[in-house]
């Protein structure tokens, strides 16, 4: 089916680039970890607390819009953004998917990186990075 007329394409990328700006967030939050652990010891709502929730809020919100997009596209209900990027018809949706799957491995990287006390990963589904394989 062609994307013509749909706001899905347009609709996941904006979702998409909301998970990269919170992963953002979270490379510049984790390199204070010293602080943010005092914080987390004491059970304080936290700014890490409050990027991992926004993350999880976002997380659920891209999987809706790609759901949706998959069906349009002909893809499996819970195809990864790699399956999408295949099945994007002619036009820009596979260059723009590309270029945030591209972004979005490196963010996930960088965070799994600095995240040595894994308060990141404890606090997250695993659907980005099913999402992203």
């Amino acid at each position: 089916m062609s994307d013509a007329g749909s706001d899905r394409p347009r609709g996941l990328s904006i979702a998409l680039w909301q998970e990269r700006e919170i992963l953002e967030d979270l490379k510049n939050i984790l390199p204070q970890r010293a602080a943010l652990q005092k914080m987390w010891e004491r059970g304080a709502l936290n700014a890490l607390e409050k990027v991992i929730s926004d993350l999880r809020t976002a997380e659920l919100d891209r999987a809706v819009r790609a759901s949706m997009l998959a069906r349009e596209w002909g893809a499996d209900e819970e195809a990864t953004l790699v399956e999408l990027i295949e099945k994007a018809p002619t036009g820009p949706w596979a260059l723009i998917f590309s270029l945030h799957l591209t972004t979005l491995r490196m963010l996930v990287y960088d965070v799994g990186e600095l995240d040595d006390a894994g308060w990141v990963t404890k606090g997250l589904s695993s659907t980005l990075f099913e999402f992203l394989h």
